[in-house]
């Protein structure tokens, strides 16, 4: 069965569009090692054209997953990913460029993962 972990929203004020990061999957109750199988962002309509990339970051700060250009102003929904998660990811937003007067929000970010057999019993 899987799970969801909800980590909240990320905001830009143009000219800002320099990548930002969740908190920590760990800093949400219930959540533990498996693997995320898919993601949700709600994306704000942005006066500029711009697209945006979601990156999973280890705690290392290394790129584990790169999503490709994800289009604003609209819900975007991927699945059929298989990424480990240990407990301390961040999940970081990335701007392709200055959002606008209208500035730029992406909403509801949220994982969608398989926990790890050995927690599912717990």
């Amino acid at each position: 069965m899987a799970r969801v972990v909800k980590l909240g929203s990320l905001s830009w004020t143009s000219p800002d569009h320099n990548p930002k990061q969740t908190a920590k999957v760990s800093g949400n109750q219930g959540v533990h090692q498996g693997k995320m199988i898919g993601y949700k962002v709600v994306a704000s309509d942005a006066t500029n054209p711009i697209t945006f990339t979601v990156a999973i970051k280890d705690q290392d700060g290394d790129v584990i997953y790169t999503s490709p250009a994800e289009s604003e102003n609209g819900t975007r929904i991927r699945m059929d990913l298989d990424i480990p998660l240990v407990e301390k990811e961040v999940v970081e937003i990335d701007p392709s460029g200055d959002p606008g007067v209208s500035n730029f929000t992406c909403s509801n970010i949220t994982l969608y993962y398989h926990p790890d057999v050995l927690e599912r019993a717990r």
